[in-house]
Parts: C-alpha cells; structure tokens; sequence
C-alpha cells in the first residue's frame, strides 16, 4: 500500500472535487494504493480495476505511518483510538463503517479496534484478542505506558484471553463492551 485511511470513513468519489454523491466509503486502517496528485486529492486504484479519488486529508502515506519517536506513535495511537469512543459495539465487527446500517460510525468489537488503530500506522497485528495477547510483548502492570495493551483473561482460566484494552496512561483505558 502507499497509505492508510486514517479517519473513522473516507468517502471515495469517481471524480477530483467531490461534487458527486460518493462510490463508497473506505474505513479506518484500510490500505489504499494510489499517489497525492496535489495538497488535496489522492487518485486511488480500487479493487475493480477502477479508479476513485479521496481527500488528502483522510490518507496517511505509507512513508510517514509510523513516527519515528515511539512517544509520538503511541500518542497517534491513542489519538486514532479516541474516534470509536461512544459507538456500538458488534461482536465479529470489522471496520469502523457499516454500510447496511447508514453511518454508524463504528462496528467493531475490542480488538478489531486495536487492528484497525495499529493498521492505520502500517503497523500489522493480529485480528483477535488471543492471537494480539500471543503476538505482544509482555510487560508488568507498573511498566505500562499510554499506548500499551491491556489483556483480560478468566479468573479460573488465566490462559483463555477474552478481552483487550488500550491504556491512555493515568489509570485510564480506551474499552469497546457490548454494554
């Protein structure tokens, strides 16, 4: 890819400009191929072979995904995070826009989140908690920093991951519950 959409949803129009009702909407972390044609459209190749145009501001080039300073990543992290925050939950949910249901604006569960956040960084993690909680690097409580994630596990099964977090610093989480 040469970027990632970097915003909740980014409509995507058959022409520069936008004056036209968009094709379709692209969500969160999802990779697009294409180039910056100027400081405010990028023409993208879509997977039907057609091409579509998207706003500049919605695309991070695959270049700069990734700040070069980690306090600055995890800041963006958090930063991305903070667009799902106070949408639904859906179990199995896969991108932050669901085009059966109008514009919610989210459908995605706990750790697609977390995919989805590190995704539009070009960063690849794992789509579920387990696999996410195996793939990371294991830190003691004390140590974490904003940015981190945050695993939950069952009392009588420590080993059975069923949840994960993202920490903000200062006791405080980003969560996704079905409540």
């Amino acid at each position: 890819p040469t970027g990632f959409i970097n915003t909740t949803w980014a409509p995507i129009f058959d022409h520069q400009g936008g004056m036209q009702p968009p094709r379709l909407y692209l969500s969160l972390g999802t990779p697009v191929r294409g180039f910056c044609v100027d400081e405010t459209w990028w023409k993208v190749h879509l997977p039907d072979q057609r091409i579509g145009w998207i706003e500049a501001r919605y695309v991070t080039p695959a270049a700069s995904t990734r700040p070069k300073n980690k306090k600055a990543l995890r800041r963006e992290l958090i930063k991305r995070a903070t667009l799902a925050v106070g949408y639904p939950y859906v179990l199995g949910g896969r991108s932050m826009y669901n085009p059966h249901k109008g514009f919610q604006r989210t459908s995605v569960d706990c750790s697609s989140l977390i995919q989805l956040v590190y995704q539009s960084h070009g960063i690849k993690v794992p789509r579920n908690a387990p696999a996410q909680y195996h793939a990371a690097r294991k830190i003691s409580g004390e140590h974490c920093k904003p940015g981190d994630l945050i695993f939950l596990a069952y009392k009588n099964n420590p080993t059975r991951i069923f949840h994960v977090m993202l920490y903000l610093g200062n006791n405080h989480l980003i969560i996704v519950t079905g409540k």
